[in-house]
């Protein structure tokens, strides 16, 4: 029975998860440019009577802040999409392009 639980249980967390976007295929506005630098953390945890260092890194990150109108809802969606340092530079805040499976584009 566990083992049908886990089997049951994966693939409904994994749907969820990744069905998180709520912008549809189309013409998208940017609204904000977020960049977050690149940064170290140690944090110490206790192995026995050793206190011993774990080190995470996080890589910088390039955020475009998007809106969109969804005529499901009659209201305005704005979402976060992660772009390139390349993208990231060649846009800017107010440009409409096109957002088309999950990625961004400009509009021609």
């Amino acid at each position: 029975m566990n083992r049908l639980k886990k089997t049951l249980v994966i693939p409904i967390l994994l749907i969820i998860l990744c069905g998180c976007t709520q912008l549809t295929d189309g013409k998208v506005t940017v609204v904000d440019k977020v960049y977050h630098e690149s940064y170290t953390t140690t944090t110490y945890v206790m192995a026995g009577k050793v206190m011993v260092p774990i080190t995470s890194y996080r890589p910088e990150e390039y955020v475009l802040v998007v809106r969109q109108f969804s005529n499901k809802e009659n209201k305005y969606i704005e979402e976060d999409i992660n772009v390139d340092k390349k993208q990231y530079s060649k846009i800017s805040i107010g440009d409409k392009l096109v957002y088309q499976d999950g990625k961004l584009k400009k509009r021609k």
